[in-house]
């Protein structure tokens, strides 16, 4: 790396964040769909707690997870020079090349800060970052080096996310979704209610295959990163198990 090469490391504060958050948003997902459907679990309590234990333990293990990558994030260390990018987890670098990056693209939050970057080789690879560390001055600096790339510049939403309080209206808001669902499984007639099961076990599958193969999480916690692996065959193997349960 030359003379001009920065360094730039992750925000232990935006971590700690996203990792609050995200549990929190669990908490009352979990929270809400139980007290939505709180007279089917007092009237069928033998049926019910083996879901409800569950449940408990897939979203105890995804946020563990979560966590999990997380943490390995905040480790990270990019390096950006005139010629080149690298993204460093101790011995470990993915090195990329300035002139290969064909288009910037700029996510911003409701108070404009910077939410993440994503850049787009010519291999058509993308590299995303986020959460970093003086990130307006990564911004600046990665455009200029850049300068032929196309860049595009947004706010991803005029809702802030990054209130506490949204991951509570979120998680609720699913909650009550979830349970509102349920019931109308319940409801339905056997036909209806295995036509539903099998096109969400579908989906469910689908979504599981997907991240197998594509790893989306790559593109932002490194090519080490196992988060899609881990999470991908739980999906298939949850959705095929619910499917069948239905069916009997």
């Amino acid at each position: 790396m030359n003379k001009t090469n920065q360094t730039y490391t992750i925000s232990t504060k935006e971590i700690a964040r996203r990792k609050r958050d995200f549990a929190k948003m669990l908490l009352f997902l979990y929270s809400t769909t139980i007290l939505t459907l709180i007279d089917l679990i007092i009237s069928h309590p033998a049926t019910a707690i083996p879901y409800l234990i569950g449940f408990a333990i897939f979203f105890t293990f995804l946020i563990l997870l979560t966590n999990r990558t997380l943490t390995k994030q905040s480790k990270w260390k990019i390096h950006l020079s005139d010629t080149q990018i690298d993204r460093q987890l101790g011995t470990v670098h993915d090195t990329y090349s300035i002139k290969s990056i064909k288009s910037i693209r700029i996510k911003r939050t409701a108070k404009n800060l910077i939410r993440n970057i994503s850049c787009t080789l010519s291999s058509g690879k993308h590299i995303d970052f986020s959460a970093l560390n003086h990130f307006d001055d990564f911004n600046t600096r990665i455009q200029h080096l850049g300068q032929t790339a196309k860049i595009s510049d947004f706010k991803e939403s005029h809702i802030d996310f990054d209130n506490p309080w949204w991951y509570v209206f979120f998680g609720s808001f699913l909650g009550i979704i979830f349970g509102i669902i349920i019931r109308l499984y319940l409801s339905s007639n056997t036909n209806s209610l295995r036509i539903a099961g099998f096109a969400t076990s579908s989906f469910i599958t689908v979504v599981g295959v997907l991240l197998i193969w594509k790893r989306p999480s790559q593109r932002e916690y490194g090519r080490k990163n196992h988060f899609d692996l881990i999470l991908g065959p739980i999906l298939i193997i949850s959705s095929i198990t619910t499917f069948i349960i239905i069916m009997l």
